[in-house]
């Protein structure tokens, strides 16, 4: 074999180990991003019927406070009753973040809006996450910020680092707590319901459209990985 055979055998047996070496690292890539996107629908289907029914109650009890009369009892002259209403009110929002949360850290945020099997879910909670905090068309009127949506969440998980649904306060502990740990988050949100005009913020009946369309997503199983 003479030199140039040579040559050429050895560019040969290098281009064919580049292509090999370049096939296995594609073929890792991809069989992580498999992974990725099983587990981000998987993390998903654990907070599913949690999710859907925090959605729904939060959204029933906007519906009833706007529509159904439901404001009597949060503005009437019975105190018991309207403390109840006014804490039950806030509760289901407190629940609502608390899985909102926990999908959250379950998904990993970015992974859980990349992945095209959980993208949908991911735009509709941060839908509602953007129209509760922006104070482009009612200034501040019901705002909750971001920041104040996580810290309610966080507290409202118990054993902080948990990430187990069965570990959200109930509605018992979360009265229990509301004066030492939640009022300082909540108060403007409590404000605002204590307010009569709250029957006709446009806030709060956009957030109830919107977990709507998150219930009836997560209802017809097209977030079904």
């Amino acid at each position: 074999m003479n030199l140039l055979d040579g040559v050429l055998g050895a560019f040969i047996g290098g281009v064919a180990a580049l292509l090999v070496a370049w096939l296995g690292a594609r073929h890792q890539r991809e069989a992580i991003r498999e992974e990725r996107r099983y587990k981000a629908g998987e993390e998903l289907d654990l907070l599913r019927g949690p999710l859907l029914v925090a959605a729904d109650n939060l959204s029933h009890r906007i519906k009833n406070i706007q529509k159904e009369g439901f404001s009597d009892y949060l503005h009437g002259a019975d105190g018991y009753r309207k403390e109840i209403a006014r804490l039950g009110t806030l509760y289901r929002f407190a629940n609502y973040w608390a899985v909102q949360e926990l999908l959250y850290r379950r998904a990993n945020l970015l992974r859980f809006e990349q992945d095209l099997e959980t993208r949908s879910a991911s735009f509709r909670v941060n839908d509602i996450v953007r129209r509760l905090a922006t104070d482009r068309h009612e200034g501040l009127a019901a705002i909750v910020w971001k920041d104040e949506q996580r810290a309610v969440g966080e507290l409202m998980i118990k054993g902080g680092a948990s990430t187990s649904e069965s570990n959200i306060l109930t509605f018992v502990e979360f009265i229990d707590l509301y004066d030492d740990r939640f009022s300082y988050w909540m108060k403007h949100l409590s404000g605002a319901i204590d307010q009569p005009d709250i029957i006709h913020s446009k806030r709060f009946k956009d957030v109830s459209e919107l977990l709507d369309v998150l219930v009836a997503e997560l209802r017809d199983g097209r977030l079904d990985r």
